[in-house]
């Protein structure tokens, strides 16, 4: 699991991406989630080339095959 954490919060050299964070739930408030990851964008209007890109639909291809769970919520903040 630690090499598919890795390979997410590498993705920072995409367009867009402000930050991410990728790592193990600590608590018992994630719904069962055993890992979370929280992708920053500078503005909504990244969201798509963020999951067009190469190496984002590459992690995501790995981790459909490893992941039993996911639930996206998607936030962007604006910086200015």
């Amino acid at each position: 699991m630690e090499e598919i954490l890795a390979s997410i919060r590498a993705l920072t050299h995409i367009p867009g991406v402000i930050a991410i964070s990728a790592g193990r739930n600590i608590t018992d408030r994630a719904g069962g989630a055993t890992h979370g990851v929280l992708v920053t964008l500078e503005s909504q209007s990244d969201l798509p080339g963020y999951l067009q890109h190469p190496d984002h639909q590459a992690v995501g291809t790995c981790c459909a095959s490893t992941v039993r769970c996911s639930r996206w919520i998607t936030n962007a903040k604006r910086y200015r």
